[in-house]
């Protein structure tokens, strides 16, 4: 499996990241969607493999308005985990995440501010960080070939859609329900014992 990484920006700018002895990736993206989101970094897969831990809690923490890698991100095979390491120059948002060939994202890898109170699987009280990866999706399973490591500082969350903007969806007693395929299924509580699923 061949890893490139590429780092994005706040400005959505990525940086030129060598991997392997010289495999480039450099882009200008135009926009940033919503950021990726793990909160705290634990995946299904993890808890899955019963890998689930937490930072110390340190207190509040201010976010720093400095999107900008003092090192850029860089990916090495070690045995049969990847280890993904990078530094920031400012306590702000990161995020990092393994995306497919098409870009969708196959693992949330980690996400949160750096800084004292940091959270798993990010280092706290350093701007440094390595993260591994062990090949594998948010579900546990092998990540299929032609992945990347995308690693970005500063983002923010954005509106893409609204789901479940249908009145019918909306009615009183609203219960919803996700399988493991992503599906949501909305059940109404409104004397119809309607299920209406959600497949995206």
């Amino acid at each position: 499996m061949k890893i490139v990484a590429i780092a994005i920006g706040a400005h959505g700018t990525t940086a030129s990241v060598p991997i392997f002895g010289g495999i480039y990736e450099a882009a200008l993206v135009c926009a940033l969607g919503a950021a990726v989101a793990a909160a705290g970094g634990a995946t299904r897969g993890d808890e899955a493999r019963g890998e689930v831990s937490i930072n110390e809690y340190r207190g509040r923490q201010t976010r720093e308005d400095v999107f900008e890698f003092a090192e850029k991100p860089r990916v090495e095979r070690q045995g049969d985990k990847w280890v993904i390491t990078f530094a920031g120059k400012g306590m702000c948002d990161a995020t990092a995440a393994i995306v497919d060939k098409d870009g969708k994202i196959v693992r949330h890898l980690a996400s949160g501010v750096l800084g004292k109170n940091a959270p798993w699987p990010f280092k706290q009280d350093s701007l440094t960080q390595s993260l591994e990866w062990d090949g594998k999706d948010d579900r546990g399973q092998p990540a299929p070939e032609g992945c990347k490591v995308k690693v970005g500082l500063g983002l923010k969350t954005t509106l893409d859609r609204y789901i479940g903007d249908e009145p019918r969806l909306n009615a009183g007693g609203l219960v919803m329900a996700c399988d493991g395929a992503g599906n949501v299924y909305s059940v109404a509580d409104d004397g119809s014992s309607r299920i209406t699923v959600l497949d995206r």
